[in-house]
C-alpha cells in the first residue's frame, strides 16, 4: 500500500555504439575486479583484527584459575576439560582465518566469503557443547568471545551491503 511513498530507484541509462560494447565490457569488469580487490582486503584487514581478538581472549581463557571458584571438584574437572577443548577450537579458528587470510591471490569474492562463513559454521557447530558445559561456571569470559564473533560479523555483513553491486556482478 505505502509503494506509493517509497522512492523509486533511478535507473541510469547508458547508450552505446555497436563498436563500444567490448570497450564498455572490458572497463566494467575492470572495475568490478578492482572493487572485489578492495573489499576482499577490507574483509582480510577485519580477519587480522578478528584474530588478534581472539588471540587475547585466548590468553584470558588460558589464564582462568578454577580453583577460585566455589564449585565441585567434579564441576570443576568437566568445565575445565571443556575449556581445554574450547581453547582448542579458538586456536583452530584463529588458524584457519590466518591461512585463508594469506592465500587470497586469485580467489574470488563470493568464494572469500563462503570460505569465512563455512570457517565460522564449523568453529559453532564443533565448539557449541563445549562452550555451553564451559559457562555454567566461567560465563563472562567466554561471552567475551562470542561478543567478538558477533562484532566481526555485524562489521562483515556491512561490508557486503555496502559492496552488493560488485559481489553481484563478481560471477
Amino acid at each position: 500500500i505505502f509503494d506509493f511513498f517509497k522512492a523509486k530507484p533511478e535507473i541510469i541509462k547508458e547508450s552505446l555504439k555497436f563498436e563500444d560494447i567490448s570497450n564498455w565490457i572490458g572497463n566494467k569488469e575492470i572495475t568490478i575486479k578492482n572493487k572485489e580487490k578492495e573489499t576482499i582486503n577490507q574483509i582480510i584487514l577485519m580477519v587480522n583484527d578478528i584474530c588478534k581478538n581472539l588471540e587475547g581472549k585466548k590468553l584470558v581463557l588460558e589464564n582462568i584459575d578454577l580453583n577460585q571458584k566455589k564449585v565441585e571438584d567434579r564441576v570443576k574437572f568437566i568445565v575445565n576439560e571443556n575449556l581445554e577443548k574450547y581453547i582448542h577450537h579458538i586456536e583452530k579458528l584463529i588458524s584457519n582465518l590466518g591461512d585463508l587470510s594469506e592465500n587470497t591471490e586469485k580467489i574470488r569474492i563470493n568464494e572469500f566469503m563462503n570460505k569465512i562463513s563455512l570457517i565460522f559454521i564449523n568453529f559453532e557447530q564443533k565448539s557449541r557443547l563445549n562452550f555451553e558445559k564451559a559457562t555454567f561456571v566461567i560465563g563472562k569470559e567466554l561471552e567475551a568471545v562470542k561478543e567478538c564473533i558477533s562484532v566481526f560479523f555485524k562489521e562483515f555483513n556491512k561490508i557486503i551491503d555496502e559492496n552488493k553491486e560488485s559481489i553481484e556482478f563478481s560471477d
